[in-house]
């Protein structure tokens, strides 16, 4: 999200943890559909971290830029509903100060 090279790893779009109790067949589980590279400690940007905790969450449009079947793919497990609650579309997020 924010460019970083740095300590960069997989962000699961429509989370882990939903897609096991929702019993989606387990070969879907690492679906690069449903994967989206976020940064994370140390680098600076923390953009996994970040959204994670809801400190500033990935917007809409960047998931669907950098990962368009992202969409598809919930709507192939049934889990469409879920991606839209985590990525609305109009969402903004915050304007970090500086």
């Amino acid at each position: 999200m924010c460019g970083s090279r740095v300590a960069v790893t997989g962000h699961h779009l429509v989370p882990l943890q939903t897609l096991k109790a929702n019993s989606v067949a387990v070969d879907l589980w690492f679906d690069p559909r449903n994967h989206l590279p976020l940064c994370m400690e140390p680098s600076e940007g923390r953009c996994h971290q970040r959204h994670e905790l809801f400190v500033r969450r990935v917007p809409r449009g960047i998931v669907l830029a950098r990962a368009p079947q992202a969409l598809e793919f919930a709507e192939e497990v049934g889990l469409a509903h879920v991606f839209d609650r985590h990525y609305p579309a109009g969402f903004n997020p915050p304007e970090e100060s500086e």
